[in-house]
């Protein structure tokens, strides 16, 4: 269908927050995560063009972290 999907935890295991904002603003892509500790690095630096997606599902336990 012409998307493309990167699953971060096989792809690049173990890379920061901001390695991930950084990549996902050079391939204009989406970020779709469950790491509410993105929305801090967004709103910080200002990225104003990243398109951040925060999903919650029920029964993830709020431990869940991203880097």
């Amino acid at each position: 269908m012409g998307h493309n999907l990167v699953f971060i935890a096989e792809d690049d295991p173990g890379v920061d927050d901001q390695t991930m904002l950084d990549r996902s603003l050079r391939v204009d892509g989406v970020l779709l995560t469950a790491d509410k500790d993105f929305g801090d690095l967004v709103f910080l630096s200002a990225h104003v063009a990243l398109r951040l997606l925060l999903i919650r599902l029920a029964g993830l336990g709020s431990d869940v972290s991203g880097g």
